[in-house]
This record gives structure tokens, C-alpha cells and sequence, in this order.
């Protein structure tokens, strides 16, 4: 049996209603297309202040691959906030550029990509309708969107059909355009409020935040609502049911609108088409406190309800886990655990056992670039080639400690193709229904670290929101830590010029390489001397005495092995220490190409660069004192370098 095929989808801030509602569509549909769903979206709005963390939530666009979808859809509308395209435009020249695979965009022109809209005319037509007919309105103005927006043209003509049916003229003059936001409103209200314009009967507005933002300054100057004038929006957001008063609204079809695109996606792939569902619309409309109706208390009710914000949970009701809120979140106290942390693997042990704050999921891995940990080595944008798998874990797994994630151990980490976006198949649990995969940036700042993935049933019905955003803000904040604090006792146990241990590294490197040695070996200490770097500083300057020490320091580092310790030791000097099986016929040969890389060295430059050394093996035993070994080793090189002298 092959695998389901992929519809990709390419979101941002899916917490918000307009997304949510669309999102929750798609995974209907796909559910019962059996189609699997990817989901790339940043956590947080495109109109973010904070345009460095921004950044960094953008970068996971880059991540994806096209070649391993078999469609597209993208909701381009709330990428376009404060009218900036530049994210749009972005993505559809990535789109443009790189995929060949049928792209349906919702509710806004994409290119020259087919688009699927929300049925706003009759949404639209219905409000107005119940405003003629049940509150006797007549005189109406409209609050719509910009000029040249589908959605404002598609609004305001429902309104103009529904008084045309009613025999009611219209009046042009009373249409006013704004941007969906709140300030839209407020410069309406102002001019209510100043007698420039006289008050209609109704003012049907484009959104709830035009609607809030038009109603409560009315009421703090004095102008009732709905007693003098009548408001409405759209979108019954949770922002216009929590108002004082809540916004009269409409709950438009955006579930219907993802259906609609994945419909349009199944039958461009089998060429079978779908019947769309009729709906009637009276039903969607949201009765608050601002048309004069009664007011619906379940309407605020549900919002409460469905909030991510509730803080008091009865924990012995299982349900609580199956979708963890913001309460839950807050009470876990999991940024003060993670920023506690103190070295990386109690962080990531402390990330895996706090694994429970993205339920529901059936599975989630946090994959990271290949050097992460190296703040010299960070990205600007993208991901390295190969990805690290440092955490992965299914809902069947309680396990929890440092035996389940893979970064602990070198020989058996695992790394992955970043083309693959997805780990590899063995610890992708199967499952028998359609799946959504959530791709999430890791990331500090505008720095990309890695990404992670949430994987979640479509039968679910559930979209990564305001709890997944602030648990990866907490995650990537303990991330950077970790890598700050790794750097700090980078530098304080290396030397800057050649990267080697300085002698504070050597005995902490020393004390770990001890601890997990059977006592059965030998120790080895190589001390090796820079011949004349003080007649080189006089003769050829600072630089190359620099440069020279740099030879050493590499060629010390191409005759080590794996686990032993290489060491500048101070100025001139350096040491190899190590333990293991060691000859005298080993080391002698190692020694002897130590040389022969310095020798070869001298022709990229033409200045000679010489060292003397020495060495000691001696038996190792948890009496055994490296600082002996140095010792001896330095007697050996001492007479070398005396030798040398004495030849010359």
C-alpha cells in the first residue's frame, strides 16, 4: 500500500478564527479523502512589531518541498496585513519557481492560480434581509474593506441585492471603505460623532473589528447602540462576542471555503468532482447586543468555552488532556524549568518530559541543523543540509529521560536529508486514518536553529494555536541559553587563537575522557615545543609567530585520534594527551608525522616553522596523574630542544 497523498498547506497564526475555521475545513475534507496534510505556517502574524522573531518564524517556508506534495493550498489573505504583499509575493515566487504541483489559493488572487471563495454575498444579502424585515431598517450605510478587494466588492453588492429585493433604494454616498481594523471604525464614529454625517438606521460593517471599533466609540460619546443606530459585523469573532456590548455578527462559511479547495484538489487529481453543500445562511447569523434582537448567551458562552484561556481544570476529567490551554501552560511553570537548566541534555530531557503541553498529538520530533550548538556557524535563513533528530516521541510513549532522544551519543545520532522534511519512516509511528503534520520554526530571534513537527489525527479536528506558539517561544528561548552558557565554557575552557583546550579544558576534558576508561590501558602525554618563536616575532613580526603557532596547533590536531585531548598549553607550548592502547613504535610514528606536516607546510609561506617533543606512556590506574606524564614528556622535549641546539 502506498502512502496517502500529501496536500500541502502554506498558513500563518493558526490560532486566529479566520485560519482556524478554514484549516478545520481542509482536515474535514481530507478526512474523508483519506489525504494526509502538511502544514507550514509561522506562529505569529505578519504585522508582528518584534520583526526579528518574525524573521525567524518565516524561515519555515524554506523548508518546503514540493517535490513531496501532491497539491497546494494557501491562504494568502492574513499574509497580507497592514496591506504589505511582501510575504505573498515571497511565497509565490517560491511557488512559481519550484513547484509543479496543482496550487489552489482561498479567498484572494495568488498568481494566475485558480481561487476559491467564501460565499460573502449571501452572508452579506442575509444580514441586510434581517435588518429590513425584522427591525424595519431602511436607510442603510456601509462599512466595507478596501476599494479594490474582492471580499469588500463581494460584501457590499449582498448588501445591495438584499435592498433591491426589498424595493429599497441605495445610496452610494453611504458606502464607506476602510481596512478591516479597528481604526476603520473609530473614523466612522468620529464623524457621526462630530454631525458631519447624520446617523442612518443601520451601518452594516465588512468585520467585527471594523463593528467593535465603530460601536464603542459611539457609546463613550454618548450615542446608543442599538437604540439611536444599528451595527453589525462579521465573522462572530471571539473579540466582537466578548465585547461590552457583544457585536451582532454572522459566522461566515470559512469551514465550507476549506472543503470547497480540497474538493477542487480531488478532482483536479482524479477528475471526479463534488457536489457542494447548500447552507442556510440564516442560521449563521450571531445575535449580540447591537441590533436590537435578543441577545444570544451562548454565543459569548461558546467563545468562553472554546478558549485557549481558562486557568481552574478539573484534572480528573481525562477530556482536559486531549487539548491543553494556556491555563495548563501557565501553571506548568515550563519556562522557569527549562531556563533552569543547566547543561544541554538536562534541557532536552526537561523539552521530551514536557512533551505533554502539545497534547493532543500522535507523534512530534524536534529536528535541528547539524551544528545548532555553534553560534559561529548560524544561518541567516534555511536549514542546513542534513538535519539532527534530537527528540521524538508517540502517544503510546511515557517513557521520559535522556534514553529518548538520540543527541547524547555521537556514534548513534540521527541525522536526516532537510529535503526529506521528515524523520525517517522507522520512528514515524503508523497510522490508520489521515494525519496532520504542523512544521513549526525553531528558531532565537532571526536565527533558524532547526524546526519542529507535530503530528496530530485529522479526525481530531485539532489546530496548532496560542498554546503551541507560546511553548515554542519558552523552547527557543531555553535553546539559546543552553547554546549561550555552551559558549561561555566553550571559551573559557579553549584558547581563542588555535581552538585547542587551554589548561582549565584539559583537566575537565581529562576528567570526563578518566571516567569512562576500563583501567586496563595505558596513558599517553605528548608535550611538543615551538622552535624559536621569538627570533620569528623579531624577524618576521607578531603575524607570523601567529601564524606559525596556527601550523602547530593543526598539525598537532591531524595526528590526533578520536577522544584524545589536543592543548595549548600556554605561549609556545602544546599537548596531546589521550588513553588507550599505546607503543613506543605508535607514537614514535605519529611523532615522526607531525614533522613531516610541518616540513610541508613551509612552502605555502617559504618561512620554516620547527618544534621539538617529547613523550610518556605510562600505565593508567585512578592514581594515575596526567601532570607526570606531562612532565616526563617535558623532560623529552627539553632534551630535544637542547640537542638541537647543541647541533646547531
Amino acid at each position: 500500500m502506498g502512502r496517502r497523498k500529501r496536500i500541502g498547506l502554506i498558513t500563518i497564526s493558526p490560532e486566529r478564527d479566520y485560519q482556524r475555521r478554514i484549516i478545520k475545513g481542509i482536515l474535514k475534507q481530507c478526512q474523508k479523502y483519506d489525504y494526509d496534510v502538511f502544514m507550514f505556517s509561522s506562529m505569529v502574524q505578519h504585522s508582528l512589531f518584534f520583526k526579528d522573531y518574525l524573521q525567524g518564524e518565516l524561515n519555515i517556508y524554506n523548508l518546503i518541498n514540493f517535490d513531496l506534495l501532491d497539491a497546494v493550498i494557501i491562504t494568502p489573505v492574513p499574509m497580507t496585513d497592514d496591506h504589505d504583499y511582501t510575504l505573498v509575493n515571497s511565497i509565490l515566487k517560491k511557488v512559481q519557481t519550484e513547484c509543479k504541483k496543482p496550487v489552489i489559493s482561498i479567498d484572494l488572487g495568488f498568481g494566475d492560480y485558480e481561487t476559491v471563495y467564501t460565499d460573502d454575498f449571501s452572508a452579506f444579502y442575509s444580514i441586510a434581509h434581517h435588518l429590513i424585515t425584522v427591525h424595519d431598517c431602511k436607510d442603510f450605510a456601509v462599512l466595507t474593506g478596501m476599494k479594490d478587494y474582492y471580499g469588500s466588492i463581494t460584501r457590499l453588492n449582498g448588501v445591495k441585492a438584499a435592498l433591491e429585493a426589498c424595493n429599497l433604494p441605495f445610496d452610494e454616498n453611504k458606502v464607506y471603505y476602510g481596512d478591516f481594523w479597528f481604526d476603520s471604525g473609530e473614523k466612522l464614529a468620529e464623524r457621526y460623532i462630530s454631525g458631519e454625517l447624520e446617523l442612518p438606521d443601520a451601518v452594516v460593517c465588512a468585520s467585527d473589528h471594523m463593528a467593535i471599533g465603530l460601536v464603542n466609540r459611539l457609546i463613550e460619546n454618548g450615542i446608543k447602540v442599538p437604540q439611536d443606530v444599528i451595527v453589525t459585523g462579521y465573522g462572530a469573532e471571539r473579540d466582537a462576542s466578548l465585547n461590552n456590548p457583544p457585536i451582532t455578527s454572522f459566522y461566515p462559511e470559512y469551514q465550507q471555503t476549506g472543503e470547497l479547495a480540497v474538493k477542487r484538489i480531488h478532482s483536479i487529481l482524479t477528475g471526479n468532482k463534488s457536489e457542494n453543500e447548500k447552507i442556510d445562511f440564516k442560521k449563521n447569523l450571531c445575535f449580540g447586543a447591537t441590533c436590537g434582537c435578543k441577545e444570544d448567551v451562548n454565543y459569548t458562552r461558546e467563545r468562553f468555552k472554546t478558549s485557549e484561556m481558562n486557568f481552574n481544570h478539573d484534572f480528573h476529567d481525562e477530556t482536559v488532556w486531549k487539548g491543553v490551554d494556556m491555563g495548563i501552560l501557565n501553571e506548568s511553570y515550563l519556562f522557569e524549568r527549562l531556563t533552569a537548566s543547566h547543561t544541554t541534555s538536562e534541557c532536552f530531557k526537561n523539552i521530551y518530559e514536557s512533551k505533554y503541553l502539545l497534547r493532543p498529538f500522535e507523534s512530534l520530533f524536534l529536528c535541528m541543523n547539524q551544528n545548532w550548538i555553534d553560534s559561529d556557524s548560524d544561518l541567516k535563513e534555511g536549514f542546513t543540509e542534513k538535519m539532527h533528530l534530537l527528540i521524538y516521541a508517540d502517544n503510546l510513549n511515557d517513557k521520559h529521560g535522556i534514553e529518548n532522544h538520540s543527541f547524547l551519543d555521537k556514534e548513534n545520532e540521527v541525522l536526516f536529508d532537510t529535503k526529506d522534511m521528515l524523520p525517517p519512516e522507522q520512528y514515524i509511528p503508523p497510522c490508520d486514518e489521515a494525519v496532520l503534520t504542523s512544521f513549526v520554526s525553531v528558531h532565537f530571534n532571526d536565527i533558524p536553529l532547526g524546526y519542529a513537527v507535530v503530528r496530530n489525527k485529522c479526525s481530531e479536528n485539532f489546530v496548532p494555536g496560542a498554546v503551541c506558539r507560546n511553548y515554542m517561544r519558552y523552547v527557543n528561548n531555553s535553546i539559546e541559553m543552553i547554546r549561550a552558557r555552551n559558549r561561555i565554557v566553550y571559551l573559557s575552557e579553549h584558547d581563542t587563537m588555535t581552538g585547542l583546550y587551554n589548561r582549565l579544558g584539559m583537566e575537565n576534558a581529562f576528567r570526563e575522557l578518566a571516567g569512562g576508561i576500563e583501567k586496563s590501558q595505558k596513558m599517553l602525554a605528548i608535550v611538543i615545543d615551538m622552535d624559536g618563536l621569538k627570533l620569528m616575532n623579531d624577524t618576521y613580526g607578531h603575524a607570523a609567530g601567529d601564524a606559525g603557532i596556527k601550523k602547530i596547533a593543526a598539525s598537532v590536531q591531524k595526528i590526533s585520534e578520536k577522544h584524545e585531548i589536543c592543548v595549548r598549553g600556554g605561549g609556545d607550548e602544546f599537548y596531546l594527551l589521550g588513553i588507550g592502547d599505546y607503543t613506543d613504535e605508535k607514537v614514535k610514528a605519529r611523532i615522526e608525522k607531525f614533522n613531516k606536516l610541518l616540513e610541508a607546510s613551509e612552502s605555502e609561506d617559504d618561512i620554516k616553522v620547527g618544534a621539538s617533543s617529547g613523550y610518556c606512556i605510562l600505565p593508567f590506574t585512578e592514581e594515575t596523574d596526567f601532570n607526570e606524564a606531562l612532565d616526563r614528556a617535558d623532560i623529552q622535549m627539553y632534551l630535544q630542544k637542547r640537542s638541537k641546539k647543541d647541533r646547531r
